[in-house]
């Protein structure tokens, strides 16, 4: 049957909520084929480091047909982060499954109620700022140090191995905000552990209406989407 690849390790695919969204809903154009899903080991995670280099490795090599990866957009960035453990050529995408807006949140007890207070802050404090990412190179990373820069500000990334574990650590007091996916952080939001202060997206979401947008906040550049797709080996028949 198909296999679905994972990237993350065994222990932290609870902390891609994305990744579990997709697969409970978006799998029906598998058919009836028998899904296994499999967790491959990263080296690059003790590094603290997001990088999808072995499943896009073993997506790579695999014989044509036989599995289908999904991976989302800081899987992909492997092969700049880590060059030579996958050929961006041997692996081809063949569908998206779905796009995950983005937000920034801080913890309920943050001084911050707004995102141009935080900013402030960090402003005049150059480097003592910090913030953390579910690891060197994802998405939630590059996306933090376009804002800082943006903005004109000097913070200090924080990595973490994985959403959860950054979640832990904000709200242990161990940074000061985090970009992630609303629903990384809707159970902190509900459970009014966790104050959202903007969005990265077009319009204001409808799960968070009174949260604005980046672009009313005066960035309109920072705009961003986590998409999930789905890749197989080059040359795979049709």
């Amino acid at each position: 049957g198909l296999a679905l690849l994972e990237t993350h390790q065994a222990q932290a695919l609870q902390a891609g909520v994305e990744m579990q969204l997709v697969r409970r809903t978006d799998c029906a154009w598998l058919g009836d084929s028998y899904v296994e899903l499999l967790a491959i080991e990263d080296p690059a995670r003790a590094r603290d480091t997001w990088a999808g280099g072995p499943a896009l490795a073993l997506l790579s090599r695999a014989p044509d047909g036989g599995f289908v990866g999904v991976y989302t957009s800081s899987d992909t960035l492997a092969p700049l982060l880590n060059p030579g453990t996958v050929d961006p050529k041997d692996i081809a995408p063949v569908a998206s499954m779905a796009t995950v807006p983005t937000g920034l949140s801080v913890p309920m007890n943050s001084r911050f109620k707004s995102l141009n207070e935080m900013i402030e802050a960090a402003r005049a404090q150059p480097g003592k700022f910090f913030y953390g990412s579910p690891g060197i190179g994802h998405s939630f990373h590059l996306l933090t140090e376009l804002l800082s820069t943006q903005a004109g500000i000097k913070m200090t990334h924080v990595p973490y191995k994985g959403s959860a574990p950054a979640n832990r650590g904000m709200l242990g007091g161990e940074v000061q905000f985090l970009i992630q996916s609303p629903e990384a952080v809707a159970s902190f939001l509900k459970a009014g552990k966790m104050r959202a202060l903007a969005t990265l997206d077009h319009n204001r979401l409808e799960s968070l209406p009174d949260v604005p947008t980046l672009s009313e906040l005066g960035h309109p550049d920072m705009l961003d989407y986590t998409w999930v797709g789905a890749f197989l080996p080059a040359g795979t028949p049709a």
